[in-house]
């Protein structure tokens, strides 16, 4: 199913909370994640919708499919800090 991509922005993904699923392609292609600090996570994306000590999750957006009634997520791990992992996964 087709759906809009849009350049990622800090200040349009803080802003649109809902259709962060529409910039994540680019978010992923301009600033690989991995290597990043919590700090430096926190400045490009904002606090995250769900956090633990290990496990940050940013809510994307209900993203068009079919039969798809959970929304996506974009999934960080930490270890010491860094991000050493993180996918696009439905919740």
């Amino acid at each position: 199913m087709y759906y809009p991509q849009r350049d990622f922005t800090t200040s349009a993904w803080m802003s649109n909370t809902i259709k962060r699923y529409e910039m994540v392609k680019d978010l992923q292609t301009r600033h690989p994640l991995i290597g990043f600090t919590q700090p430096q996570v926190a400045a490009l994306l904002g606090q995250p919708d769900y956090k633990d000590e290990t496990h940050w999750v940013y809510f994307l957006g209900l993203t068009p499919k079919l039969g798809s009634i959970d929304g996506d997520v974009l999934a960080l791990e930490f270890q010491n800090g860094t991000v050493v992992r993180y996918r696009v996964r439905q919740e």
